[in-house]
């Protein structure tokens, strides 16, 4: 008998013990799961297994029932907060308690960063700590609520779903974790911009009903909808609907669907909207309204899980002031428009101010507010963005003030871009979404070193001359900053920060930390490169770019590295700092010859009242022409510009009709003015900014464009006033 148990014991151990051993020899406790049968448990409680044996060495395999070595129990419990987790420690026993469908797993990676050390960098970076002797002490216990029901970044490696369960990240855009490992918070739609794109699409309505669609600047436009207009509702609502049937799950903690403007200005006019609108002091009036319409009715249908989310965003970015946000409305607040040198509740920076102020009065009224929030420079990707000084903060403010989900939106093509602090900001964002309120220091010092090596003081030492001068005095950090409007070095440091960056080189214990620092310094060359005309370093950086198989260097980018102009953040400064000033000038003259001619031609018989319309116009002119140029600049709506383009032309037109003498003289006049002056604009902008500066000078091109109109103004109108005292002398 004693040899019959004998070998069934060895059976057994042989059929369930070993496979879970993963090569350890040795039994170093059991994983229990009070449910044996529950995927989220039981995964749980295989990723534990798979560290605990590779920290220790022994053996931890998952199980109903052990009472040998370390034990682990995991479980669930509704008492904790949802997706939130508690663990306790105990003699020779840890338990592992969470709710939700993430509580558990995300404490089995707060217990083996807190008790094991170990850590999840990059997605290829982590440190799991070898640790035969680990010693777990007995009494005491973690509680965790989640900051934010939502949270997600698009940089490079929180697309990796193990960093993304290690760091707290549960967004589903850029990643899908698996329904055992928790799943998602799932927009089951699109994630942004849906209006006429994915709900009563342009495609399948606009032609044969644009009524359906906003009503702007006198047209219906394809790329925004008229949300007064009952029909587009019905559409909208059965289409909600429809992807409900098809894509529901009940069993998620959180769906969401995205009903969300066009990135673009073109807000219905229509006079129902403008009536709401103005009722509501903004154009988040009918936003709201008709949301909340859909929301109910999704509601009504019976999808608790299920919230309806629009944006905050642009025009519609202020809060309305009688329409209140349905509980499963999510409002997502966008800070494109701020600095990011300045902490946000910083009252002495205007636009954070301003975004501060919205915030205040969406969470009044709104308790689900999400933030859309920004993390690096689109326009000048490669180059340093300062921000690290006010990561941390903005979130505190975000927590404190009622949001509840967070997306830091980054460098979302850093797979083709990837050149400056790019997974160091990640890391940071991630764990400040997890908690704000940690040791910032720390938290950076620890990847600081783990990612470059030795020399990681000196990358710290450089990050922070950065923090203390984000920009030049007087300036502000945006997302669209030049790198001569970024860093406030003078020559002194910018001498200290070459040699920071050539001993961090030099203390690099391995290739992988060599490369890092390598490419985490182009930010810094790039920096230099906008502030030196030596071509030959220039052309050196270019390739030195280029071998670290960057593609491309800024948002929309299909030139690559060889497109970079060095010179455009000087020739912006030409733009906005010399021409765009000294165009006002010329604006100014205009405006007192038009209103000499307006007294000539009323003083003098017969009296010619018409010419009453030319300082009139030339007012209009210059509001339009400002108009104009920040469509240009911005080249977000690109039907704006042309509109506003038109209108010149038409004013030019006008002011040759007066010039002209005779029918066929007004005629040609009428023509050829507004002719002169397109082919000049053209010739400016096209020449400077498209053949000359590689599509890199925009500023310079309107800039130009914008003293070429200002002197062409005064010369027709100096035309027409020589014209007037011409006639009244005879």
């Amino acid at each position: 008998m004693k040899k019959f148990s004998l070998i069934f014991a060895l059976v057994l151990l042989f059929t369930f013990v070993l496979p879970v051993f993963s090569g350890a020899t040795q039994l170093g406790g059991y994983v229990i799961s009070s449910e044996f049968g529950d995927e989220r448990l039981q995964a749980a409680g295989k990723t534990l297994s798979k560290y605990m044996t590779e920290i220790t060495g022994k053996a931890f395999p998952v199980s109903t029932s052990g009472n040998a070595g370390l034990i682990f129990r995991l479980s669930y419990s509704d008492d904790i907060p949802d997706n939130g987790y508690v663990i306790e420690t105990k003699e020779n026993e840890v338990l592992i308690t969470g709710s939700g469908t993430r509580g558990v797993i995300h404490g089995v990676y707060a217990f083996l960063e807190k008790y094991c050390d170990c850590d999840w960098y990059t997605s290829t970076l982590y440190s799991i700590p070898k640790n035969e002797n680990l010693v777990i002490p007995a009494g005491e216990k973690t509680e965790y609520k989640p900051f934010f029901e939502y949270t997600d970044t698009d940089w490079l490696s929180p697309r990796d779903v193990e960093y993304s369960l290690a760091n707290g990240l549960n967004g589903n855009p850029y990643r899908i974790i698996p329904s055992e490992l928790g799943g998602n918070v799932s927009y089951i739609s699109n994630f942004c911009h849906t209006f006429a794109t994915q709900f009563c699409k342009a495609e399948t309505y606009f032609d044969e009903h644009p009524e359906y669609f906003a009503l702007h600047m006198g047209m219906r436009v394809p790329d925004q909808l008229c949300l007064t207009n009952e029909t587009t509702y019905e559409i909208v609502r059965d289409e909600v609907m429809a992807l409900l049937q098809e894509k529901h799950n009940p069993d998620e903690s959180l769906q969401i669907i995205s009903l969300t403007q066009h990135d673009n200005r073109k807000m219905c006019q229509c006079v129902d909207c403008m009536k709401l609108d103005n009722e509501n002091g903004g154009h988040s009036g009918t936003m709201i309204t008709f949301v909340n319409r859909i929301a109910r009715d999704v509601k009504a249908a019976g999808y608790d899980n299920v919230a309806i989310d629009t944006f905050a965003y642009q025009y519609t970015r202020k809060a309305p002031s009688k329409v209140v946000p349905e509980d499963n409305v999510i409002v997502r607040l966008c800070t494109i428009e701020c600095c990011f040198a300045h902490a946000l509740d910083d009252e002495t920076c205007p636009e954070n101010a301003a975004l501060m102020s919205d915030l205040s009065e969406w969470s009044k009224i709104c308790e689900r507010i999400y933030v859309w929030d920004y993390t690096t420079n689109y326009a000048y990707t490669l180059g340093i963005f300062p921000d690290f000084g006010v990561l941390q903060k903005n979130i505190q403010i975000f927590y404190e003030n009622n949001v509840v989900g967070l997306y830091e939106e980054g460098n979302y093509y850093m797979e083709a871009c990837d050149g400056e602090f790019g997974e160091l900001r990640a890391y940071l964002l991630s764990k400040l979404m997890q908690n704000p309120y940690l040791d910032y220091d720390k938290t950076m010092n620890e990847f600081l070193e783990a990612y470059y090596g030795a020399g990681w003081e000196s990358i710290r030492e450089f990050i922070d001359m950065t923090t203390e001068k984000p920009v030049p005095e007087k300036e502000h950090l945006f997302i669209y900053s030049t790198m001569n409007e970024t860093l406030g070095f003078t020559a002194e440091d910018i001498e200290k920060a070459d040699a920071l960056w050539e001993n961090a080189k030099a203390q690099a214990e391995t290739e992988a930390q060599k490369n890092n620092v390598i490419r985490s310094e182009i930010c810094w060359r790039v920096w230099k490169a906008y502030h030196s005309s030596d071509s030959e370093a220039h052309a050196a950086l270019i390739e030195d770019i280029k071998a670290l198989g960057i593609t491309q260097t800024r948002e929309g980018d299909t030139k690559g590295p060889d497109g970079l102009n060095f010179l455009d953040g000087t020739v912006k400064k030409w733009g906005d700092k010399i021409l765009f000033p000294l165009s006002i000038v010329f604006y100014a003259i205009s405006a007192v010859i038009s209103l000499a001619i307006a007294v000539i031609a009323v003083a003098k018989k017969p009296r010619k009242y018409v010419y009453l319309l030319l300082p009139i116009l030339v007012g209009v002119f210059f509001e339009i022409f400002g108009w104009h140029r920040r469509a240009y600049i911005a080249w977000v709506d690109v039907d704006e510009y042309y509109l506003t383009l038109a209108l010149m032309v038409g004013i030019f037109a006008f002011g040759g009709v007066l010039l002209g003498r005779g029918v066929m003289r007004r005629i040609l006049s009428a023509v050829l003015i507004p002719v002169i002056w397109s082919a000049g604009y053209l010739a400016f902008v096209v020449v400077i900014n498209n053949v000359i500066f590689n599509n890199n000078a925009g500023s310079l091109a309107i800039g130009a464009a914008f003293a070429f109109t200002g002197i062409y103004s005064i010369f027709v109108l100096a035309l027409n006033l020589q014209k007037l005292i011409k006639e009244k002398k005879k």
